[in-house]
């Protein structure tokens, strides 16, 4: 579900330094936080409690059960990864926590239609997502992530539209991923930026995105 993005500056940056290392932009809003970011990304910390975190945590676990971490995706965005679409959530608290996202999205994207929640387990291993625009065939405007498990590090690019690689010089923004927080990336930010995320440790996410415009006669 992404267009890959080739050797770039994003790319050496997550293969030459640990992610621990990466610059620090910290989850309390202001202004300043918000200038930092590409047009149409915004962070919010500390959106789940620790309980919906854990209560997540054991739907995807759930979800992932005798499934092995994949070595490439056939993309080649994602390394040492497993992942499923959560179409279903049979723990009241977790089901919860993934519609007040929806809910967010509805009063603050003004999303109206949603594509089935997206798990995504990245192993503390090599475990890693490269540079990619999400494809506009599979999702709409609006991409949102629930970082879950360990901290992990988000990079944003300026990238060419016919290629989906950075432009030279492109403005490189840095956003750190802490567990039980939502990113959006939404408009510019999803459109014209490509996104990579260098986790700290063995990662869980859950991503929800709204569907194409076209998706339900594109379904029949």
């Amino acid at each position: 579900m992404a267009l890959r993005v080739g050797a770039s500056l994003i790319a050496r940056q997550l293969r030459s330094r640990p992610a621990s290392h990466c610059t620090t932009r910290h989850a309390t809003p202001s202004r300043r936080h918000a200038s930092s970011l590409p047009p149409g990304c915004s962070y919010h910390a500390d959106f789940l409690t620790a309980d919906e975190q854990d209560a997540l945590i054991d739907a995807i676990k759930a979800r992932l059960k005798g499934t092995g971490y994949e070595r490439d995706h056939w993309d080649a965005v994602i390394a040492r990864y497993r992942e499923r679409e959560l179409l279903a959530i049979d723990d009241d608290l977790a089901a919860a926590a993934v519609e007040r996202v929806r809910a967010f999205l509805r009063r603050e994207q003004g999303v109206t239609s949603f594509l089935p929640p997206h798990c995504i387990d990245l192993a503390a291993d090599g475990g890693v997502i490269r540079p990619h625009i999400d494809s506009i065939k599979f999702s709409g405007r609006v991409v949102a992530g629930l970082s879950l498990v360990s901290a992990a590090t988000m990079v944003l690019a300026e990238a060419d539209p016919a290629t989906g690689e950075p432009r030279p010089g492109a403005r490189v923004s840095e956003l750190r991923l802490e567990p039980g927080s939502l990113y959006v990336l939404a408009d510019e930010s999803r459109y014209d930026y490509a996104h990579a995320i260098a986790p700290e440790g063995r990662r869980l996410s859950l991503v929800l995105r709204d569907a194409p415009a076209d998706f339900e006669e594109r379904s029949l």
